[in-house]
């Protein structure tokens, strides 16, 4: 419930296509002091989260439900709204990520037509419910892993080169290097959102945001020294399918990118309505009585909508 969706969402497009040129750009040591920096700020950030859901009694709407409790509702709906946007938006930003990833496979496709398609699929999938959304997780999180596997797999027969320890920082500073991966480290929050859906939340939050974060930072690390030490250092500034091209089976890693950035956005999509409800709930914002509505089965239609047309407008 909280393990599966944060590991998926964080481990996105970043890994796969933008990783390499981090390393590239600022060497195996400056792109663990990104990395390290950005798990450290998240990592502070899921501690206080799960101190608090094991405190507290926890209702749905996982961020603004903490906050609401601790400060009040003003302040819950100055944090939760902005942050049911950015995860509105936010699967836009995976979905782009996915139609370029599909355009290395298929040149001649429009992407405008493959991330409309995307996106009425992930959005059908969000519509019908929770469960078939974390059924399709199962698939694409034994997919994903098995495309982790393949790619570190390639240091049994590769070339091992000698890392630079600190880039050049050619094509940007380390300023710009930590804003183009902090984003990947930010995921933690999606499993906070599923409070109202899960049995156990003050168990299930804590264990399994922090064993995700802590999962996803050594695969970071690992894949970090993979990149410096497999790939050949002027090609890490220029080929964003490195890590498809020296693991041990290219199309699996491939196939786990859109994946990975399918799942990323569904996960987006599934937290972001119960959010919105929550807020709703508690009259934070505009429209509520309708935005609070909700399916036989629980499921929070109306708010499900008004997300979908905030990501169809992105």
């Amino acid at each position: 419930g909280v393990y599966r969706p944060v590991f998926l969402t964080i481990l996105g497009a970043l890994l796969y296509l933008r990783e390499g040129w981090l390393v590239g750009n600022a060497g195996l040591g400056g792109a663990l002091l990104v990395i390290c920096a950005a798990y450290v700020i998240t990592g502070t950030t899921a501690l206080s989260v799960s101190s608090i859901a094991t405190n507290l009694r926890l209702r749905a709407g996982g961020a603004f439900a903490i906050i609401s409790a601790a400060l009040g509702l003003e302040a819950g709906g100055a944090i939760g709204v902005p942050l049911f946007l950015a995860q509105s938006i936010g699967a836009v930003m995976y979905l782009y990520a996915f139609t370029e990833a599909w355009g290395y496979y298929f040149p001649t496709h429009l992407p405008g037509l493959v991330v409309g398609i995307a996106f009425v699929g992930v959005g059908a999938i969000t519509l019908t419910s929770a469960s078939l959304a974390s059924r399709a997780q199962s698939i694409m999180f034994a997919v994903v892993l098995c495309a982790i596997t393949s790619a570190f797999a390639g240091w049994s027969d590769a070339i091992i080169q000698r890392p630079l320890i600190l880039g050049r920082f050619a094509e940007g500073s380390l300023l710009d290097c930590f804003a183009l991966f902090f984003p990947a480290a930010t995921g933690i929050m999606v499993g906070v959102g599923m409070s109202g859906s899960l049995e156990t939340p003050s168990k299930s939050i804590p264990w399994g945001t922090m064993a995700a974060w802590g999962t996803t930072f050594v695969i970071y690390t690992l894949a970090a020294v993979w990149y410096a030490t497999v790939v050949p250092r002027e090609e890490l500034l220029t080929n964003n399918l490195a890590m498809a091209d020296h693991a041990m089976f290219g199309p699996m890693v491939l196939i786990g990118l859109l994946s990975s950035t399918l799942t990323a956005a569904l996960s987006s999509l599934i937290a972001a309505p119960r959010l919105l409800q929550a807020m709703a709930r508690n009259g934070v914002v505009p429209g509520s009585s309708w935005l609070q509505k909700e399916t036989e089965l629980g499921e929070p239609r109306n708010a499900t909508f008004a997300t979908l047309a905030v990501c169809a407008i992105g």
